[in-house]
């Protein structure tokens, strides 16, 4: 007669449960992840702090007013929103007037330098000997004007700052070899000397030095 062995009882089923809200490393994973959306929220923030402002596209001469091709949109991140202020904002379209100081390619442009109307100027060309002038005289520039004596002691300036419109070389002025031509703008407060320096010019007792 055989004997039967006993079964084997089945292992205890094993539950598992579910991590209720209450579970602290899901607390602090949520924490991260909101503390992450946050400091990449603000990080984008400080990195567009920028306000898009008018530049000048190309070099602008007073006097001319301004349209569209004349401008470009640039951003710029201002330290002190007081600054701002002295600006044209790109927001406020593009900016109506004259043009009453010069401005060179890629410069920003303050409101101060607009106008209604242009500023009335007066155009003279003044000629000097060519060893008065400074080779780097040219359209654009700044220069003072002197008239010189019999001494060094009687030069005076009679025009400072004044803007350069053309400066032909030596080759195409008349008396090549001994003198130069340059032709200046000059405002209204300036426009009373222009007999002062022709007479100078006439005898040969001006010298132009470039002022920037």
């Amino acid at each position: 007669m055989s004997t039967q062995s006993p079964m084997p009882e089945p292992p205890a089923a094993v539950r598992f449960s579910r991590r209720g809200w209450r579970d602290p490393r899901l607390v602090i994973g949520l924490v991260l992840v909101a503390a992450s959306v946050l400091l990449g929220a603000r990080l984008l923030a400080e990195a567009d702090d920028t306000v898009e402002v008018w530049t000048a596209a190309h070099d602008l001469q007073a006097g001319q007013t301004l349209s569209g091709e004349d401008l470009v949109a640039t951003r710029v991140r201002f330290a002190d929103a007081d600054r701002l202020g002295l600006y044209l904002p790109v927001a406020d379209g593009v900016p109506e007037g004259v043009l009453r100081a010069p401005a060179a390619s890629g410069a920003l442009l303050p409101r101060a330098a607009l106008g209604a109307d242009a500023v009335e100027q007066t155009e003279v060309a003044v000629w000097a000997p060519a060893i008065a002038v400074p080779p780097s005289v040219g359209p654009g520039a700044r220069v003072d004007v002197w008239v010189t004596g019999e001494g060094a002691r009687d030069a005076e300036a009679v025009l400072r700052g004044v803007r350069v419109v053309a400066a032909p070389g030596a080759d195409a002025t008349l008396a090549a070899s001994t003198e130069r031509q340059v032709v200046l703008a000059l405002g209204p407060d300036d426009a009373a000397q222009v007999g002062t320096v022709l007479a100078a010019a006439q005898a040969g007792q001006v010298a132009i030095t470039r002022a920037g």
